[in-house]
């Protein structure tokens, strides 16, 4: 993703992979995708303009953000590249084969708090003719305004894509921007740019994320107590903050880099490393949900995929109002968010971003709402139904295989 994103950067204003938006759920590295694609295009003498989308004011902040890398300062040393020295009074800039020099305050320079637009165009207009080119970032772009959304938009294709002035633009967001802002009728140029999603982690991924750095640091991890970790971390959307949590404290448990990293120091992380999780990750994906959306969760969480489609739409439109229409769009977008995993049956199950405890600890009532409705209620089917539970189980990293609606524990294997 990142020599894409690169060769997008050096393909110029014209190469559609200049303005892109990363997209993953929480936890995902979307942050630190954009912090190494800022380091990569710095080392090559560009300008960096990192800012963060996740309140108002965004335009003013990247006004903010130019007059810092137009002055005379440490800041401005670090956008174009060199990340050292107190005072820097002027910096060198290159692209590929290019190389300039150039002075704080070269080009034209727009009035004092020039508009956003005006103060882009005249910060790409200096580095085209030092010969280098600029790169705007934008952490959170999920949460920007959407009206801001539309300027922002609409001032990189007139400044990049109509006067082809070295302006690119890399955004990192949630899913929910494929139905919000990228969905917008009045961002098209968004629309049209490419777009890269976080891929969940595999066990090789995971394995590798673990054991090289512990032993880079002079640690050690037994093949048993990494396969548990393994487990834990699964094939979650969110896997690399929690290989990451997992890591720290298992480090922590054993002792390490005096004592290797067993089993038992990774079974006795897994509880604080599954609430750490809990809180910095479920729970603000949980909160972060319209109520309606929170009802459709809640819904799929005590049906346990044994409900379809309409069952489920059934038992929303009851708590809800809402319109069968309205609940399949609920639906789809949860789907798209990470939210909920589509089956080869059409049923959907919860996925690990958002799972039913963290549902019981912070919306008891929604649960208890849905088990006095739930049209499943009394004993579950069983064999009969020749259908298996089919639950995921993220420490196993395997599905359930006992039959639909069983009592007790999920199992991976009978």
């Amino acid at each position: 993703m990142l020599a894409d994103l690169v060769g997008g950067l050096n393909g110029g204003p014209r190469d559609p992979r200049y303005a892109s938006p990363v997209l993953g759920v929480r936890g995902s590295g979307k942050t630190v995708v954009l912090n190494e694609l800022e380091d990569r295009a710095a080392r090559q003498g560009w300008v960096i303009l990192a800012v963060d989308g996740s309140s108002k004011g965004l335009p003013e902040r990247i006004v903010n953000a130019i007059e810092i890398a137009r002055g005379d300062s440490p800041t401005v040393g670090a956008a174009a590249g060199s990340r050292q020295g107190p005072r820097l009074q002027r910096f060198g800039l290159r692209l590929g084969v290019l190389s300039a020099t150039w002075r704080a305050g070269d080009g034209p320079s727009p009035p004092p708090r020039a508009s956003m637009g005006d103060s882009l165009a005249a910060l790409a207009h200096a580095a085209a003719q030092a010969g280098t080119a600029v790169l705007l970032t934008v952490d959170e772009s999920h949460a920007v305004d959407r009206e801001e959304a539309r300027r922002i938009s609409s001032d990189i294709q007139h400044i990049a894509g109509r006067a082809g002035l070295p302006l690119a633009f890399v955004g990192a967001g949630l899913l929910e921007m494929l139905c919000t802002l990228l969905a917008d009728t009045k961002i098209t140029f968004m629309q049209r740019c490419q777009r890269y999603e976080m891929r969940p982690l595999d066990p090789g991924d995971v394995a590798v994320g673990l054991s090289h750095p512990i032993r880079d640091a002079g640690g050690d991890i037994t093949a048993e107590a990494l396969q548990a970790a393994t487990g834990f971390v699964g094939e979650s959307g969110h896997g690399p903050y929690k290989l990451q949590i997992l890591g720290h404290t298992i480090w922590r448990m054993a002792g390490a880099p005096d004592g290797a990293i067993d089993a038992r120091a990774v079974e006795s992380s897994l509880p604080i490393a599954e609430a750490a999780v809990a809180r910095s990750v479920c729970v603000p994906a949980w909160h972060e949900l319209p109520d309606s959306a929170k009802s459709y969760l809640a819904a799929v969480a005590v049906a346990s995929g044994r409900a379809s489609p309409s069952e489920l739409a059934m038992l929303v439109a009851g708590r809800t109002g809402l319109s069968a229409r309205r609940t399949a769009s609920i639906r789809r977008r949860l789907v798209l968010a990470g939210y909920l995993a589509q089956r080869a049956d059409g049923t959907v199950g919860l996925t690990d971003l958002v799972p039913r405890a963290v549902m019981q600890q912070e919306a008891p009532e929604e649960l208890s709402h849905f088990e006095a409705d739930n049209p499943h209620d009394g004993p579950p089917p069983t064999t009969a139904s020749g259908l298996p539970c089919r639950e995921w189980m993220p420490r196993a990293r395997a599905h359930c295989v006992l039959p639909a609606g069983h009592s007790g524990r999920c199992r991976s294997r009978l």
